[in-house]
């Protein structure tokens, strides 16, 4: 029998204190994003981007996690799934490669700092699942807390969404939700009116890179549903959620004058906000590079150094700022998520689909974007880590037959 703690409790001040710091996180990044930011200059006009108190941000929540691991968990069993890490692997290669590089100090710490809050926040949640089962409740209301507040920010960023040469950045800030909500309801009905409101959400940013990561989330959840039930009966469903999806698109499409579908002209796809020319200076920056830089990478925040901006593609990035091993330890991180994807659907477990839109999710992102200096990305190492929380109450009876290194099947 599971002790409850008290309201003023040691857990729920660590527990509670992490999604505030995440709330006050979350705020300051919608402030300074250059994305979603909702701050302009009187003057000018032009979005103010200034990340350096979202930056601090992130390593206050760092130090938050640091000190409720040392000093909660060291009495309880420690374990560390293989994407955890692999996660920890690639933070501490970013700071090898920021101290032999000549990047700023700053700028290290910075990427050290996002890289080290993922892999915490994984292993925060997985604790929390599987050591105390009373803290599911608590991190269904919480991360139903931040949806809304993510959907209240996403309705006041599309008020300036007119004024925008491009699409509204915070639609991904609303769809990495979508893999949440059979983690928050269980009621299908419930279920499909969020998908709805989250889908037609997305299609009303005029974000193409999150409106292909919606239809490869829904293509994956489907897909690994059906295989679970070894029943084509889904397919009826699959189409009627895809009419749906090309119902939205035509009356956006309308109500916005023609401009969704101008978003997909041939013109603005060839630039693609100038992806394809930072992709063309990114390869060929990695074919010139010399074999040092090639299998260790330029340093953290390289593309900055070199372009201004990032890559826009996760796998050019890493292989520009880290080298081919840093771009292969990535690989192995994603193909172990793959792995333990296939591990659910054997086990036909219900939260399968969500784990495969969230795995999609991560991985249109590495295509088109990118997950690194991102808060949505934190939202998707949460869910990964309550999957393991889930997984691992699921496959041992006792936490003291949990292996203290998990790797999968």
């Amino acid at each position: 029998m599971v002790n409850k703690p008290g309201l003023i409790s040691l857990r729920n001040i660590y527990f509670y204190g992490f999604f505030l710091l995440l709330l006050l996180f979350a705020i300051s990044d919608y402030r300074t994003s250059a994305n979603v930011s909702l701050e302009k200059d009187p003057v000018t006009g032009e979005v103010i981007v200034d990340r350096s108190s979202s930056h601090r941000q992130i390593l206050l929540c760092v130090g938050w996690l640091i000190v409720g691991h040392i000093g909660y968990f060291t009495s309880k069993k420690l374990f560390f799934p293989a994407p955890l890490k692999l996660l920890i692997l690639l933070t501490l290669w970013q700071l090898l490669v920021g101290v032999f590089s000549s990047a700023p100090l700053w700028t290290t710490f910075v990427q050290v700092g996002w890289m080290g809050f993922w892999c915490l926040t994984m292993s925060f949640f997985t604790k929390m699942v599987v050591l105390y089962p009373d803290s599911i409740k608590k991190i269904q209301f919480c991360i139903l807390f931040l949806f809304v507040f993510n959907l209240i920010f996403f309705l006041e960023g599309h008020n300036q969404l007119s004024e925008r040469e491009r699409g509204l950045g915070a639609a991904y800030n609303v769809l990495v939700f979508l893999p949440w909500i059979p983690f928050l309801f269980r009621k299908s009905m419930m279920r499909y009116l969020l998908s709805i409101v989250i889908a037609y959400l997305v299609v009303l940013s005029l974000k193409r890179g999150a409106l292909i990561a919606l239809i490869a989330m829904i293509f994956a959840s489907q897909i690994t549903e059906m295989k679970i039930t070894k029943s084509v009966k889904k397919i009826p469903a699959f189409f009627v959620m895809f009419l749906l999806l090309c119902l939205f698109v035509v009356l956006i499409n309308t109500y916005t004058g023609g401009m969704f579908f101008d978003r997909f002209s041939k013109d603005e796809i060839e630039s693609g906000s100038g992806r394809a020319t930072l992709w063309s200076l990114t390869l060929e920056t990695i074919w010139n590079s010399s074999f040092f830089e090639l299998l260790c990478g330029h340093g953290n925040n390289a593309s900055f150094d070199l372009f201004g901006t990032i890559a826009h593609n996760e796998w050019l990035e890493y292989l520009l700022c880290y080298g081919v091993i840093g771009v292969s330890i990535l690989f192995a991180f994603y193909y172990l998520l793959i792995r333990r994807l296939k591990s659910l659907i054997d086990q036909s477990s219900y939260y399968a689909p969500a784990y495969a839109a969230c795995v999609a999710l991560l991985l249109t992102q590495t295509m088109v974007s990118t997950v690194m200096g991102t808060i949505v990305t934190t939202y998707s190492m949460a869910l990964l880590g309550v999957m393991e929380g889930l997984y691992l109450k699921s496959t041992y009876r006792d936490i003291q037959d949990v292996p203290q290194s998990l790797q999968y099947d």
